[in-house]
């Protein structure tokens, strides 16, 4: 009898161990399970979180852009030119973000964000008082003068009585028709 005992007590330790292999084996494919599930879904709920992020920053980012035009005009008047420009772009952009804005990727806010920083810096140099553009004066008589035929003295008095004739007939039908009334 001894001898059973031992061989029962054995039995039962390896049947012990046994179970408890196959209930970590289990234990571990549902955590490896688990873990399959939830880090995609943890990622992209991250990514989401990211994306909004990003969001938000471009639109406090387009926000302070659209102060900046609203504020105080520069003084020269080619660069609150430029300005009014990019406040006009501030405010088409506006109306794009307004319309689509559940459909903007996230490709698309980056591009945003990189304009709208672009604008940024366009307008701190335009509050400056420094233009990119410069008004030029064009001087055309260099040009026409060449092409323009002189006209003698002497003919040019000659036309001068010819046209001062020309507007008394011209004149003088409307006097008569008013002494007539």
């Amino acid at each position: 009898m001894a001898k059973q005992e031992i061989k029962l007590s054995a039995n039962f330790k390896r049947d012990y161990i046994a179970v408890s292999a196959i209930v970590l084996f289990f234990a571990i494919i549902a955590a490896e399970v688990v873990l399959a599930i939830s880090i995609p879904a943890y990622l992209s709920r991250e990514s989401s979180m990211a994306f909004e992020v990003r969001r938000l920053r471009l639109l406090s980012s387009f926000d302070a852009a659209r102060r900046v035009v609203s504020r105080k005009m520069p003084s020269d008047p080619t660069a609150a030119a430029e300005m009014k420009l990019l406040g006009w772009e501030l405010d088409n952009l506006a109306m794009y973000l307004r319309v689509n804005r559940t459909l903007i990727s996230s490709d698309e806010v980056a591009a945003l964000q990189k304009e709208v920083s672009e604008i940024q810096a366009l307008l701190e140099r335009l509050e400056r008082n420094r233009p990119f553009s410069k008004e030029y004066r064009l001087d055309v008589g260099i040009y026409l003068d060449p092409l323009v035929p002189e006209v003698p003295a002497a003919k040019a008095e000659q036309a001068e009585p010819a046209s001062k004739s020309a507007m008394k007939s011209a004149a003088e039908p409307a006097v008569s028709k008013e002494k007539k009334k």
